[in-house]
C-alpha cells in the first residue's frame, strides 16, 4: 500500500495557496556556491532503499550511489560499478571503480553492494523495493572490488532495478532515516522538518572536479505559490517542478529559463473484469475506441505531453508504431451493440481527488456520453481511493497514474501478469503471461520486444487498461544556473550545475 501512495502522489500537482514566505537567505549573490530547490513538502524520511517516496529520491540521489544509472536518453550507464556483465542467464558480475568512498571516509566495496541488497531482501527491513529484487538468489564477494549477484531465474530488468539500489554502509543503517550516509556527489549535512535540507560538496568523490556548487538546500513548500514567488523574488535558484499552466507565463520572463522533460509518466483507465458489464470484450473494446485523448492532453495537462496508447515511451527501443491506434466513434457504437447494449447502460467510475486524475475522470465520464454510457463519476481522497481501489478492488471502472524506469517490465508486468501487484482488475491471459515471463528472463534486445511486442497487441485487443496520456513535467531556473540536468526516470543530477 504504502508504494501505491507513492505512485500516486507521484502524479499530483501541489495545492495552489497563498501563505508568506520565509527569508531562505541562502541564494544571495554572496553564496554562490548554494544551489537553493524547492521541494514540494517534506519527505517522509531519508532512507531511499525503505521509503521510494519520490520526495524521498529528490532529496537524498545527491547523496547516494548506485551501481548504474539512467541517462538522459535512457541508456543505462556506469555508476560506482565500473564494469559489468551477464556471462550467463543466471549471473550478473560487477567491477567497482577503485577510490570510490562514503561520506564517512570509508572505502566503498563489494561487502557494501552484498550488505545493500541483503538488507532489502530481508522481511524484517520491510523495504517496497523487496518485490523488484524478488530475482536475486544471492549476492557472492569474490574480492574487494568484485562481487556476483546469483540469481534464481533470468532477469533482464536487474540493470533497471539497480538504478534505484543505493549503495549503503553497514555501519550507518541507524541513521539512514534522518541522517544518510552515502557515496555521492554531496554529503548530508542538516535537515530541520518543514524548513530545509541542507547537503555539502563531498570532496573525496570519485568524479574528480565535481560537484561544482559547495551546497544543496532543499526547501519544503508545499504551497506551489509560495515556492513561485520565492523563485521569482530569486530566492530560490530552481523551482523544481513547475505547474503546467504556468509555463507560457514562466517561458515570457527573460531572466529565467523553463526546462521541460517528457517523462515516464502514464495516465490511464482500468476496468474491473469481475464486474458486469466490463467482463463484456465488447464493452471494453467500445470504450477504447471512444475515448478522444488529445482533448484530455489539452485539458488535464494544459497540452504538455503526448497522448499514450502503451505505457512506454516513443523513444524507447521496445515502441512499435503498430501500438497506436485512432479513435472511432461509429466503431465504439456498433461494438457497444453488439455488446448487447444498443442504447448504452448506466455504471460508476472513480477517480482520485488529484489535478490531473480528477479531471480526467470527468473528461472520460463526458465523452462516453457520446457512446450511450452514462457513469457517475466519484472522486476521492487519495487514502479512501487507495483503500478502495487496491486493498478493496471494489471499482467499475478507474482513472489513476503511474511511473515507470526505461525498462518496459515494471508496468506491463506488474499490470498483466495473471498474479501481478498491480493487477487489479483480475485480468487473466495465459498467453500474455507466457510472453511477459519470456520477456523478463532473455537479455536479447531484440527477442525482449518481439515478446512485449505480441504481448502489447493482446492486451490492446482484450483491453484491461485504456492509456490516455503521458505527461511532462517542468523544472524552472535561473539564468545564472548551468548544466542543470533534468532526466525522464524523474531524477535530477546536480553533480555539474553551476552557478
Amino acid at each position: 500500500m504504502k508504494r501505491k501512495w507513492t505512485l500516486i502522489t507521484a502524479m499530483t500537482l501541489a495545492v495552489v495557496m497563498v501563505i508568506s514566505f520565509p527569508l531562505i537567505g541562502c541564494g544571495s549573490e554572496k553564496d554562490v556556491t548554494t544551489l537553493d530547490v524547492s521541494l514540494e513538502g517534506d519527505p517522509p524520511d531519508l532512507d531511499l532503499s525503505c521509503y521510494t517516496a519520490t520526495l524521498t529520491l529528490w532529496a537524498t540521489s545527491p547523496i547516494n550511489g548506485f551501481l548504474v544509472d539512467y541517462d538522459q536518453e535512457l541508456n543505462i550507464v556506469p555508476g560506482i560499478a565500473e564494469s559489468y556483465n551477464f556471462p550467463d542467464e543466471k549471473t550478473f558480475k560487477f567491477t567497482l571503480r577503485e577510490g570510490v568512498f562514503f561520506h564517512n571516509g570509508r572505502e566503498v566495496t563489494a561487502d557494501d553492494v552484498k550488505f545493500s541488497v541483503d538488507r532489502i531482501l530481508d522481511p524484517a527491513t520491510g523495504s517496497p523495493m523487496r518485490i523488484k529484487f524478488e530475482a536475486v538468489n544471492s549476492v557472492e564477494v569474490i574480492d574487494k572490488y568484485n562481487g556476483i549477484f546469483h540469481l534464481k531465474y533470468s532477469y533482464a530488468p536487474l540493470l533497471d532495478k539497480l538504478t534505484r539500489l543505493p549503495i549503503v554502509a553497514k555501519e550507518t543503517v541507524s541513521t539512514l532515516k534522518t541522517a544518510p550516509i552515502g557515496c555521492g556527489p554531496f554529503k548530508f549535512k542538516e535537515w530541520k522538518k518543514d524548513q530545509r535540507i541542507e547537503l555539502v560538496k563531498f570532496d573525496k568523490y570519485w568524479q574528480k572536479g565535481y560537484p561544482k556548487v559547495d551546497r544543496i538546500v532543499f526547501h519544503p513548500l508545499s504551497e506551489y505559490n509560495s515556492a513561485r514567488s520565492a523563485f521569482l523574488a530569486k530566492d530560490l535558484d530552481i523551482l523544481l517542478w513547475t505547474k503546467n499552466t504556468d509555463v507560457p507565463s514562466m517561458e515570457k520572463i527573460k531572466d529565467v529559463k523553463v526546462v521541460g522533460q517528457l517523462n515516464l509518466g502514464f495516465y490511464y483507465v482500468m476496468a474491473n473484469f469481475n464486474k458486469p458489464p466490463f467482463d463484456n470484450l465488447k464493452v471494453r473494446q467500445a470504450i477504447k475506441y471512444a475515448l478522444k485523448r488529445k482533448p484530455m492532453l489539452d485539458s488535464a495537462l494544459g497540452g504538455y505531453g503526448d497522448t499514450a496508447c502503451i505505457p512506454i515511451d516513443k523513444k524507447s527501443v521496445y515502441y512499435d508504431a503498430s501500438f497506436e491506434y485512432k479513435e472511432d466513434i461509429e466503431k465504439a457504437k456498433q461494438l457497444l451493440k453488439e455488446a448487447g447494449f444498443p442504447d448504452g447502460f448506466e455504471s460508476e467510475i472513480i477517480a482520485p481527488q488529484t489535478p490531473v486524475e480528477g479531471p480526467l475522470g470527468e473528461i472520460v465520464q463526458s465523452q462516453l456520453k457520446d457512446i450511450g454510457i452514462n457513469l457517475k463519476l466519484t472522486k476521492l481522497e487519495v487514502p479512501t481511493y487507495i483503500d478502495m481501489v487496491w486493498a478493496r478492488k471494489d471499482f467499475f471502472l478507474m482513472v489513476c497514474g503511474d511511473t515507470a524506469a526505461g525498462d518496459p517490465d515494471q508496468l506491463l508486468y506488474g499490470y498483466f501478469k495473471t498474479d501481478g501487484p498491480n493487477n487489479l482488475g483480475s485480468y487473466s491471459n495465459s498467453k500474455v503471461d507466457e510472453l511477459l515471463l519470456k520477456g523478463r528472463s532473455t537479455y536479447d534486445i531484440a527477442q525482449r520486444k518481439s515478446a512485449y511486442t505480441e504481448a502489447i497487441k493482446i492486451i490492446q485487443d482484450e483491453v484491461p487498461i485504456i492509456y490516455l496520456v503521458q505527461e511532462m513535467r517542468f523544472a524552472t531556473v535561473q539564468n545564472y544556473v548551468k548544466d542543470f540536468v533534468y532526466k525522464p526516470d524523474l531524477t535530477y543530477d546536480f553533480t555539474k550545475v553551476t552557478k
